[in-house]
């Protein structure tokens, strides 16, 4: 939601950031807002986001969540992002979760229809072979 101006690779990445944050937490902070005119709706979300800093918006994740935040608002409307930038600070931000990225997503996983716990461990570690040619799109 804009004010009518063309987008930028910046709003698309601030987009990008509201999904991620409401996939983690299951909300965000202008979702409450119930108006019966939709108008009046949408300029009060666009009201609550300009006023909403990083830190609010990323309460309760890890701090490079607000780094992103912060990195994606200082980029000027025709400026290039670093997505290498981004992309490191998700991966440091794995790392220290305890977690790798080893290209393997939920949807690669084998889940049989009729499962038991019993095989629930031994069907999380089947994967399906990656996409070929995964690793030059990723970079």
């Amino acid at each position: 939601m804009n004010k009518g101006y063309d987008g930028s690779r910046r709003d698309d990445l601030q987009s990008w950031l509201y999904m991620i944050v409401y996939f983690l937490k299951g909300t965000l902070p202008w979702k409450k807002i119930s108006v019966m005119n939709e108008y009046t709706r949408e300029n009060r979300i666009l009201e609550m986001k300009e006023a909403t800093t990083n830190e609010e918006l990323c309460e309760g994740l890890p701090a490079g969540f607000q780094q992103l935040g912060k990195y994606i608002s200082s980029l000027k409307f025709t400026e290039r992002p670093s997505y290498s930038f981004m992309k490191n600070l998700l991966r440091d931000m794995l790392k220290a979760m305890g977690e790798e990225f080893d290209n393997v997503y939920d949807w690669m996983l084998v889940i049989p229809p009729h499962h038991s716990p019993a095989n629930l461990v031994e069907c999380l570690t089947m994967h399906l072979p990656m996409i070929p040619n995964e690793e030059a799109f990723l970079k």
